[in-house]
């Protein structure tokens, strides 16, 4: 299965530089109740190597089952529990999922941010080439990671993207998209779902 994190706001902007990742992100084509029909990206539009792994060229693939955490209810009025998701993809993929994280970040601690959301803060304005940006973790809270930045951020279309760290063995996965704002001093804010709260929930799950 594949993890995301539901969409939850449309207007802010992921301003990172062309890089290359091996990762996956989700988009939902209806809405709300009963999720409606999902597809998952895998991948670049370019075989290429990031870090020391090598990604294949990009990957869309349909979903056959969606596993919410079981706190987690999805209203027009918004969200009440854990913003996560396990998929069930409908045919498998090539692509190599990177493993998870065993413990959370420290603060500080910088994330990197790819995503497929729109480049421009003012216009809806989709890439070409997956985007990336490199934050630091700025806060911790409950289960949410956030990170805060006067201009740059993550923005529509990030949904289900993920947030990675560096370890001494490559790469691995420690957020999941949730919501994006701006705080009270007008900096842009990225919430991610920090799944290394959930390794058991997910690990069960996915059997």
């Amino acid at each position: 299965m594949s993890i995301r994190a539901s969409e939850q706001a449309d207007r802010q902007a992921h301003a990172g530089s062309p890089r290359h990742a091996d990762t996956s992100s989700t988009r939902r084509t209806r809405s709300l109740k009963g999720w409606g029909d999902q597809l998952s990206r895998f991948g670049d539009t370019t075989e290429h190597r990031w870090g020391n792994s090598k990604s294949l060229i990009s990957t869309v693939t349909g979903v056959s089952e969606l596993r919410p955490h079981p706190t987690a209810e999805y209203t027009p009025d918004g969200l009440k529990g854990v913003d996560l998701v396990l998929l069930k993809l409908d045919q498998p993929v090539a692509n190599q999922p990177l493993p998870l994280g065993e413990e959370s970040p420290a603060i500080g601690t910088p994330l990197r941010l790819p995503g497929w959301g729109f480049t421009s803060y003012d216009e809806r304005i989709e890439p070409e080439r997956l985007q990336e940006i490199t934050l630091p973790l700025t806060q911790a809270h409950e289960h949410i990671l956030e990170m805060i930045n006067a201009d740059r951020g993550i923005n529509a279309g990030d949904s289900g993207g993920p947030a990675v760290a560096a370890t001494p063995d490559g790469w691995s996965l420690i957020g999941v998209t949730t919501g994006l704002g701006v705080d009270e001093s007008g900096a842009r804010v990225s919430g991610y779902v920090n799944v290394t709260q959930f390794l058991d929930w997910i690990r069960q799950t996915i059997g």
